[in-house]
């Protein structure tokens, strides 16, 4: 799963898996995403698709249960405590990350 636009539908498609299926947020972001995807459903490559919605909770719902069921596994590529939110945000500044960085936050007692 593509959130940001990042990654093209092509330059994703040798890791998947023959069951596997690419699903893109933003078809519009990475250059000739569009064109590939269109591409794709013309040639009837039924591993690609856009998911084009507002978050709700239906949808959260649903990708909660994949992740309970272990069928999407985020990956994470580093966690920050808050203290150190200033050197998270130059970590994703750089544009190099492979996974999503996580913030913690310790509840106060």
């Amino acid at each position: 799963m593509d959130a940001v636009g990042g990654r093209t539908f092509f330059s994703c498609k040798r890791s998947l898996t023959e069951t596997g299926v690419y699903i893109t947020e933003n078809p519009l972001k990475a250059k000739y995403q569009i064109v590939q995807v269109l591409l794709s459903l013309l040639f009837r490559d039924k591993r690609v698709k856009m998911h084009l919605s507002e978050p709700n909770a239906k949808d959260l719902d649903f990708f909660r249960q994949l992740i309970e069921d272990g069928k999407l596994k985020p990956v994470i590529e580093k966690r920050y405590t808050l203290d150190q939110i200033v050197e998270a945000h130059r970590h994703v500044e750089n544009g190099h990350t492979k996974g999503k960085v996580v913030i913690e936050i310790q509840r106060s007692s």
